[in-house]
């Protein structure tokens, strides 16, 4: 199905761990032909590297969004993450 929507060249890509279960290599290169498809991208993901390719991230913390920047995103264990302070300036409810 990715290839199907990469194939239409969208303006809007919603992707749901579209790395998961792919080796390192190619990972990288979904991240890569994703990254440079110059439309909106919209991703749900645990791959920290996916993630760097983002011009925005946002982490679920304790059921509400919050953006943060990649220093904070990746300064943080995985299993710190659901411990942190939701800052009240930067999130919104679900």
């Amino acid at each position: 199905m990715l290839a199907r929507a990469i194939y239409r060249l969208p303006n809007y890509l919603f992707l749901d761990e579209p790395t998961a279960n792919l080796d390192v290599a190619n990972s990288l290169m979904i991240t890569r032909l994703i990254a440079g498809m110059g439309c909106t991208r919209i991703a749900v993901t645990h791959d920290l590297e996916f993630a760097r390719a983002a011009d925005r991230l946002y982490e679920l913390r304790a059921a509400r969004l919050i953006e943060c920047d990649w220093d904070e995103l990746a300064s943080v264990e995985p299993r710190d993450r659901d411990t942190r302070e939701t800052p009240k300036s930067r999130s919104s409810s679900l």
